[in-house]
């Protein structure tokens, strides 16, 4: 039987390193030895096994309109100001078609380049553990900022996301605690994401998303540290970021926020429930929901534009990838420790284990519900997994700790990249850009890579 529960609160599993299990069921009050909840007994995200798959996200319309202090969510998302739909400068001033070009100190970068994506108006963001740097449209290097210029760095940067023109969005490492809802509000505050505005005279102006918690109470602050930022460029999705945490995934939208959901898996037989370190984050291109994998395992939660309403919705798939049987409930001290997710135009899903390799599944070649077609996939010549970035012709990009392959799923061969510094640490695919672009972190810099 598959179970799954929307977290209320609990304690927070780092996005630095593995902790210590769940010890308390989601709803702050400690397990008492009961089975988890059935599927759709809880009070957000459910899977809802009788539901069909292209069915929409419901809405709890019994949420009382005094939570709802999500900034700008009293106007319909459909109401806000429209979106500038101008193509992005093309790259080829920086990059052109068919070529590469690596990008380092000399260029303004320093440190380790951790994330890097460009945002609408073809600026190019870019982090280390201790600043953002943006390369201006046309401009020569890179510039840096820290919290002296108005970020709100308390320990380190952990990603980034270029956004809408001249905006982009930074996460942070938070405060962690076992107990995270004892911690004091100042503790409670830190880290997070933050959006990013760039001004004509090359500052910055900030906004900090400190007072994101649970949507159904100011009680519960689980969520403290951003794992992965996606910023959604096209579809009905544009305009949105999806934070994966160290706890669960959070839906913000206009500085408005929806906190938060999760896939649950379940360790028998203690019932210990197991959530977070959701750094696998990825659009869905035809149901529009996102999939989302973490530490235990992976789901697809419908699409809704309204946050909120994101939150009172339903997984459409959630399940264990290599568990065997692909249930939520697994033995103790099984996890599957994912740093990475893709969706290819076919609606295939790349999950990238660091404990297990790559693995894919394509729902519609299954049955509603069953999982019985995904399937391990060796990567001929990959090491330690580091991420997964889906091409636009099907192919997969996947990282290992050295190197970039190029993985064609029809041939089963994979083609190494020859991106110049080892110490890979993040992918990017930027698809507004004609052709493609992929952007890899790494220790020595960044790599941008036009070529087929």
């Amino acid at each position: 039987m598959r179970s799954v529960a929307l977290c209320l609160a609990g304690i927070a599993a780092g996005c630095g390193s593995p902790t210590n299990p769940v010890s308390v069921l989601d709803s702050g009050v400690p397990s008492d030895g009961a089975p988890p909840a059935e599927a759709g007994a809880s009070d957000g995200a459910t899977v809802d096994l009788a539901t069909p798959p292209d069915l929409s996200a419901a809405v709890d319309s019994a949420t009382p309109p005094d939570l709802a202090i999500s900034p700008d969510l009293a106007i319909p998302p459909d109401l806000a100001p429209a979106r500038d739909l101008t193509p992005p400068p093309d790259l080829a001033s920086l990059v052109q078609p068919g070529k590469a070009r690596f990008l380092s100190g000399p260029d303004g970068l320093g440190g380790p380049v951790i994330d890097a994506s460009p945002d609408e108006a073809g600026n190019i963001w870019a982090v280390s553990p201790d600043a953002l740097f943006v390369l201006r449209a046309g401009a020569a290097k890179f510039r840096r900022y820290t919290d002296a210029d108005g970020l709100h760095v308390w320990s380190v940067i952990t990603a980034v996301a270029g956004g809408g023109p001249n905006q982009g969005f930074v996460g942070l490492e938070g405060y962690e605690s076992d107990f995270p809802d004892m911690d004091t509000m100042d503790e409670k505050l830190l880290g997070k994401a933050e959006k990013v505005t760039l001004n004509q005279d090359g500052t910055i102006t900030t906004l900090h998303y400190d007072n994101i918690h649970a949507d159904v109470s100011a009680n519960y602050w689980e969520t403290r540290s951003a794992c992965r930022l996606l910023y959604v460029h096209d579809g009905p999705n544009a305009g949105h970021l999806f934070m994966g945490s160290n706890h669960g995934i959070t839906h913000i939208f206009h500085d408005g926020w929806g906190d938060h959901i999760h896939p649950e898996v379940v360790w028998e037989p203690d019932n210990a429930l197991r959530i977070g370190l959701y750094y696998g984050l990825a659009i869905d291109p035809v149901t529009n929901g996102l999939w989302a994998c973490g530490r235990d395992g992976c789901g697809l939660q419908s699409f809704n534009a309204d946050p909120r309403a994101w939150v009172s919705g339903k997984f459409i798939y959630a399940f264990t990838v290599f568990s065997g049987d692909h249930s939520l409930q697994v033995p103790h001290g099984f996890e599957e420790n994912f740093v990475g997710a893709a969706v290819t135009p076919d609606d295939t899903v790349w999950m990238l284990s660091k404990t297990y390799g790559l693995a894919s599944w394509n729902p519609k070649e299954d049955g509603a519900f069953s999982y019985g077609k995904i399937q391990q996939v060796p990567v001929p010549g990959l090491g330690f997994p580091i991420d997964v970035a889906a091409d636009t012709d099907n192919t997969i990009f996947v990282a290992d700790s050295n190197q970039v392959l190029k993985y064609d799923p029809q041939s089963g061969t994979a083609t190494p990249l020859p991106v110049p510094s080892g110490d890979v640490r993040r992918l990017y695919v930027d698809a507004q850009s004609v052709p493609r672009a992929l952007y890899v972190s790494t220790g020595g810099g960044l790599w941008i890579y036009r070529g087929q």
